[in-house]
Order: C-alpha cells, then structure tokens, then sequence
C-alpha cells in the first residue's frame, strides 16, 4: 500500500468544489451526477448525501442549457461513455 490509498477521485476537490459527470449507457440510461462537499451549488445536498444523480435529463436539458453544452455534445458522442467536468474554483489569494 502507497502513502496516497484512498485519495484518488478526492483529489479533483483541489480543482474544483463540485464536479459531475454525465454518462449515458445501457446499464444506467443518461444520467447526470453533481458532487457538493459543502452543499453550495446542488439543489438537495446534505452533509449526509452532499450530491445528487439526476436521471429525468430531457426537462433539465431544456432549462440548463448552458450546463449541458459544456460537456461538448456536438463533437462528443457520450452513448456507452462518460464525460467529466470539473469548473475550476476561484483563487481564494
């Protein structure tokens, strides 16, 4: 075992306060998932369950339009893929 075990996925919180991914697959469907350690951004989070998976896309597509551009449709076909985004935080100096 390394020093860093356990680490891994949590590191992208030095980039960014809420990552997500949207994924589309034959297990799953399309699904959008929004990560929220301090409960900020997604609608619902809690210390307890600071994210959310938002599986009805078609309605959201409709009014966050700029949030789903930003995963690149027309150059990316995400069938049986996932794409990450993590929205860089403001420098804090």
């Amino acid at each position: 075992m390394g020093i860093f075990v356990g680490v891994g996925f949590n590191s992208v919180y030095h980039l960014t306060d809420s990552p997500t991914f949207l994924t589309n697959g034959s297990e799953v469907g399309e699904v959008l998932c929004a990560f929220d350690p301090h409960c900020r951004y997604v609608p619902g989070a809690t210390p307890d369950e600071p994210g959310r998976m938002f599986d009805d896309l078609d309605r959201m597509k409709e009014v966050f339009t700029d949030v789903f551009d930003c995963y690149l449709p027309d150059q990316f076909n995400l069938q049986d893929g996932t794409m990450f985004r993590l929205v860089l935080e403001e420098s804090s100096a």
